[in-house]
């Protein structure tokens, strides 16, 4: 399966989130509270998906399988 990339526009709506520090046509960089916050939450039983949506992320966007991949890295 072939990687999403993002373009112009996509980048910008998601470096609009207060939860990321940065973003490129390939990945996104989370803001270090956010990656602890996002563990914590997780340890506490909330779903990857929930926590993602909870933080105001796109989940149409970034790529719904993406929140899972994200937590367990």
């Amino acid at each position: 399966m072939k990687r999403k990339e993002f373009n112009e526009e996509e980048i910008k709506r998601i470096e609009e989130n207060p939860n990321v520090t940065s973003a490129t046509r390939k990945a996104i960089t989370f803001h270090p509270d956010f990656k602890l916050a996002a563990i914590k939450e997780h340890e506490r039983g909330k779903l990857s998906y929930e926590i993602f949506l909870s933080h105001g992320f796109d989940l149409e966007l970034i790529g719904k399988d993406k929140p899972k991949k994200y937590i367990h890295k």
